[in-house]
């Protein structure tokens, strides 16, 4: 799990979004919000954005803001 948290980690720093399917596409990994709360208490701002689809649905989108 180590090397899919520092992919992610990687993704974040770079200005990436990340979802629960992109991480269960990438890494065929299930458990994503596990890996966003490890990182925040490593110190990373990862914030969430919850996107409702067209169907009603909602999905959680984590990033880390750009600094202004």
């Amino acid at each position: 799990m180590k090397n899919i948290k520092e992919r992610l980690k990687v993704r974040l720093l770079l200005g990436s979004t990340v979802t629960q399917a992109q991480c269960l596409k990438w890494w065929n990994h299930w458990r994503l919000a596990v890996l966003i709360n490890r990182l925040r208490n490593e110190g990373y701002r990862i914030q969430t954005e919850m996107v409702r689809t067209k169907s009603g649905k909602t999905y959680a989108k984590y990033f880390i803001p750009k600094e202004k």
